[in-house]
């Protein structure tokens, strides 16, 4: 029996990866034991180190998202509209004559940004039209 001194865990992860060794072509089924021993000690070493260099990984990566935060980076994407671009969509609602898909088109974005961003819009476009009358009726109270 080769592999005599190796505990039950061990033997049966080594039967496995033997079995896929010779199944992927890497060993000639008829090979020494030898062989399969070497590919299956490193596939075993591999096995056992790769939990703590994911953990290692995720440990980094969280170390520099919380630098980058201390030195005041914006972390993920950026804000698709600014300020001055909010000022100036609002400033074109109020007038009846522009229309949110023009609006959306000049300054570059999406409808869905405009909604997103003009916060008065879920209101309706009437709460920013200034002097109009709204479309909807009063709700009942």
């Amino acid at each position: 029996m080769p592999w005599a001194g190796a505990s039950g865990p061990v033997r049966r992860a080594r039967r496995l990866v033997t079995a896929i060794i010779v199944r992927a072509g890497l060993v000639a089924a008829n090979s020494p034991p030898p062989a399969h021993h070497t590919y299956c000690d490193v596939l075993l070493v591999y096995a056992r180190v790769s939990p703590f260099r994911r953990s290692a990984a995720v440990r980094r990566r969280l170390e520099g998202l919380a630098a980058a935060r201390a030195r005041g980076e914006r972390i993920g994407r950026p804000p698709a509209m600014n300020a001055e671009q909010i000022r100036h969509a609002r400033a074109l609602l109020a007038q009846a004559e522009n229309t949110i898909t023009s609006i959306a088109k000049l300054l570059g974005v999406s409808r869905t940004t405009l909604y997103k961003y003009v916060s008065k819009l879920a209101a309706g476009r009437d709460s920013l039209v200034v002097g109009s009358a709204s479309a909807l009726p009063a709700p009942r109270t």
